[in-house]
């Protein structure tokens, strides 16, 4: 048992003491009358703490904070004052040559209400309540079903897409986009027949319409990718769409498939 330290006795109903308080450490409470509560027929008693608590210490970490000087200001200025913007003029009278941009409208052949969107984005739902048609002006696109980059995908290049069919849509939502950002680099994948890289593995370099006559396993579980490229549940570029940034991914779950069956995939070069 542990020892208890018995606060000052005070009387609380005449000259009566009928409560004695105790607490295992010494000093921490000061006891003292209060009013009593409602029809009671002797005063409260108020245990209040005289011990400070002891606050959590962080180190400190020092940032530095870069303002703009006035030195600063002046040069971007100067650099403005001094562009030849009729370079870019004579070069295009197309300003989306310049940005990525995609469009969506609610209805077929570009009808009704619209939004122009240059980055991703992941929840278009505030902006249109569906989408059949979509025109892209510039830039590699992936569009999904469900916001947060979730559910079907959709591979769109520059051009015009009338109705949801032309992108192999399934239904007229999109609730999410993300702009494919341009790459020079090499492009590889290696494909394993388990996942976290095991089993069987293959190389690929260029596009493949049909997995099952190059692999010899019907599935793919994991995969080591360099580039940007586009995976395909069927062959012949064909069904649910996958997209994977270069990286890895050590089960199907990673790039989103339901399942591990993958029939073709295509790197994705055509950033225009």
């Amino acid at each position: 048992m542990p020892k208890l330290h018995q606060f000052k006795p005070f009387p609380i109903m005449g000259n009566k003491i009928l409560d004695h308080c105790y607490s295992n450490i010494r000093n921490s409470f000061s006891a003292e009358p209060k009013p009593h509560f409602g029809k009671s027929n002797h005063l409260a008693i108020w245990l209040n703490p005289v011990y400070n608590k002891r606050l959590k210490t962080k180190p400190v970490i020092a940032r530095a904070i870069n303002s703009w000087t006035d030195d600063a200001k002046d040069s971007l200025q100067g650099c403005l004052e001094s562009t030849d913007w009729s370079t870019f003029k004579e070069a295009t009278n197309d300003i989306y040559e310049y940005t990525e941009t995609i469009i969506f409208y609610e209805d077929r052949n570009f009808q009704g209400r619209y939004y122009e969107c240059s980055s991703d984005c992941a929840d278009l739902h505030s902006y249109f309540s569906r989408c059949n048609s979509i025109r892209v002006e510039s830039g590699c696109w992936m569009v999904y079903e469900r916001p947060n980059f979730m559910g079907y995908q959709y591979f769109l290049r520059r051009g015009e897409y009338p109705d949801y069919q032309r992108w192999m849509g399934y239904n007229d939502y999109i609730r999410s986009c993300r702009m494919i950002p341009q790459y020079r680099g090499s492009y590889r994948m290696r494909i394993y027949e388990r996942e976290n890289f095991g089993g069987q593995m293959m190389e690929f370099m260029d596009d493949c319409e049909s997995v099952q006559d190059r692999f010899s396993y019907p599935d793919i579980h994991s995969c080591h990718v360099e580039g940007y490229w586009v995976m395909y549940e069927q062959p012949h570029y064909r069904g649910r769409q996958y997209f994977l940034r270069p990286g890895e991914y050590r089960r199907y779950s990673d790039w989103g498939g339901m399942n591990p069956r993958i029939g073709s995939f295509r790197r994705i070069t055509d950033f225009c």
